[in-house]
């Protein structure tokens, strides 16, 4: 279990890998996907990305999610209902996502995940999530449910009130080979995808070495 407090949590870009543990990625696929159920004959693609599930009649309806801060103080699963989330505004935001443990919200796995306002997702049922915290004023979403009732088909992990514990999303500096930072978190040095080497000089000046 997590040390009580605040438990910060990097964001992570949206990806099919990443994501397939808790459910799909909605986006347009390629020629090749093994998703794909229409041929070009039609003059479109059409790609599956799963079936959903539905304890009755689901609706489409949409959603206007209010900028709230970073915090997340709890968590809610659907047992018997999927959860599709497709942006409609092209605007960005996170949503929590962590896998089920014995009945109770795993949050050590918790993951903080970017939308950026170009792809939607399906959420397994049973998964932990808490959705949507725009990084603008506001973020619209399709969304469909078969939940008329807010409380029907539904179970609510108190973080804060129970467990003494604030998930706190936020935006890691780069990682991985080749990234310098100075000791106060300021970009010094990234590999550029050109094969060139990129330097932030004094004053913000680029600083261009051959990556040869």
């Amino acid at each position: 279990m997590p040390a009580q407090g605040l438990v910060r949590v990097p964001v992570r870009p949206l990806g099919r890998e990443m994501f397939a543990r808790f459910g799909s990625v909605i986006e347009a696929g390629r020629p090749d996907d093994e998703t794909l159920n229409r041929a070009p004959g039609q003059m479109a693609y059409m790609w599956v990305h799963q079936q959903l599930t539905y304890p009755k009649t689901p609706f489409i309806a949409t959603c206007r999610y209010y900028f709230r801060g970073a915090r997340c103080e709890y968590v809610q699963k659907h047992p018997g209902s999927t959860v599709v989330l497709v942006p409609i505004d092209a605007k960005p935001s996170v949503i929590w996502l962590m896998p089920d443990l014995d009945g109770r919200p795993d949050i050590d796995s918790a993951e903080a995940v970017l939308l950026d306002g170009s792809r939607g997702v399906v959420v397994n049922p049973g998964i932990w999530i808490r959705y949507a915290y725009p990084l603008l004023d506001t973020a619209d979403f399709a969304y469909v449910s078969a939940r008329v009732d807010p409380e029907d088909d539904i179970e609510r992990a108190y973080l804060e009130r129970d467990q003494g514990i604030t998930l706190e999303w936020y935006f890691a500096p780069p990682d991985g080979p080749g990234v310098q930072m100075t000791p106060g978190g300021a970009v010094l040095h990234l590999p550029s995808p050109d094969g060139q080497e990129l330097s932030l000089g004094v004053g913000g000046v680029v600083q261009r070495q051959s990556g040869s």
